[in-house]
């Protein structure tokens, strides 16, 4: 669970920290704040093992994963550097409760590439690659620099027109933080959905997850997996004669799946959530936030999410106050030229700014 994150460099953000964090943290700020872009920072900070994570996160955000174009030198991963530098590395660190810090350094190597850059491992002069071995002239790189204070790690990741390569030049670094990403829109993940709910009913863990499905239809009685034309299905008994898909239920109850599916999913892990309130009607906010932070915090799982809502924050900081220790931490992200700051409010200064209806969000 982290204490702290500095992003450096990554997209957006020039240099901006977010400190005091607690098991639940609620982001806000305006349109192209970087909202999104802190929860994928964190996500690859997480994961920094896993180079094809950098592609991944911005097929969420509906783009395809575009291919190598080594005639302009131009490369997928060149969005994710501050201001399209990719001169300068993205550098992303983070200290746990314990006080132990992570980092991780992604550095382009789309210029200047040479065979010798990536590493030899047998002998040969050849890369070491994990999918190939060959010779021939090299595409665009990316590499991924990680570590702790016990030891580090290195891994490329290198296009060569529509394939994808990856070679491990150091696998001693620690494991990755287990990490999910839920996207705003449920219905564009719903086969994950479906594959985190059958793996916890396989292993007997799905009730939590029934139970916060319900409060949003209290004539939920349980939920299925079942295959329909071919493919898995998540179906609902409301007391009809038959079962019906999940989606006939609305993209309300859709969400509260996604959230505590994914909650359930990963224990001891980092859960990132975009626009926690999509798709959800404000009288739900008190319900849902109840249950979700009830789940996260048994299970011992760290929450980001972010909201456009005032009501979603209201709701958010009345459930934190039934709780005996410090569950909720509120971020507001403002963007000042060509940078975006983060203001981190105590619960004091959360509670007197919305005694006081001002804007934080």
């Amino acid at each position: 669970m982290y204490r702290s994150i500095r992003i450096r460099r990554f997209r957006c953000f020039r240099d901006i920290t977010l400190d005091k964090l607690l098991p639940v943290n609620l982001i806000a700020g305006h349109n192209n704040a970087g909202k999104t872009a802190l929860l994928e920072a964190i996500l690859l900070h997480c994961g920094a093992t896993d180079p094809e994570l950098v592609l991944r996160i911005n097929v969420s955000r509906g783009m395809r994963i575009q291919h190598a174009d080594t005639t302009k030198g131009q490369a997928p991963w060149d969005c994710i550097f501050h201001n399209l530098d990719c001169s300068n590395p993205v550098e992303i660190s983070g200290v746990d409760v314990d006080g132990k810090s992570r980092w991780l350094k992604l550095i382009s190597l789309s210029k200047g590439f040479s065979t010798g850059d990536i590493g030899d491992r047998n002998g040969t002069g050849e890369p070491a690659y994990s999918h190939i071995a060959s010779s021939k002239p090299r595409g665009l790189a990316l590499r991924l620099e990680y570590g702790s204070e016990e030891s580090t790690g290195q891994v490329d990741l290198e296009l060569r027109g529509n394939k994808t390569y990856m070679a491990h030049v150091d696998d001693s670094a620690p494991p990755p933080l287990p990490a999910i990403f839920i996207a705003s829109h449920w219905r564009g993940e719903g086969n994950d959905v479906v594959e985190r709910f059958s793996k916890l009913s396989i292993e007997r863990r799905a009730q939590p997850v029934v139970d916060v499905a319900r409060l949003l239809e209290p004539r939920l009685r349980d939920l299925s997996v079942n295959v329909q034309s071919g493919s898995p299905v998540l179906w609902a008994d409301v007391g009809l004669p038959e079962l019906l898909p999940i989606q006939y239920l609305g993209d309300g109850i859709g969400r509260a799946l996604s959230l505590a599916a994914g909650i359930a999913t990963f224990p001891d892990g980092i859960v990132l959530v975009d626009e926690v309130d999509a798709g959800l009607h404000h009288s739900a906010f008190y319900r849902l936030w109840k249950a979700i932070v009830e789940l996260a915090t048994k299970l011992n799982v760290q929450l980001f999410a972010t909201t456009h809502s005032h009501e979603c924050l209201v709701a958010a900081r009345k459930v934190a106050q039934e709780f005996a220790f410090p569950v909720l931490r509120f971020h507001r992200l403002d963007r000042i030229d060509d940078n975006v700051e983060a203001v981190t409010y105590d619960d004091e200064g959360l509670d007197a700014a919305i005694a006081a209806d001002l804007e934080v969000r």
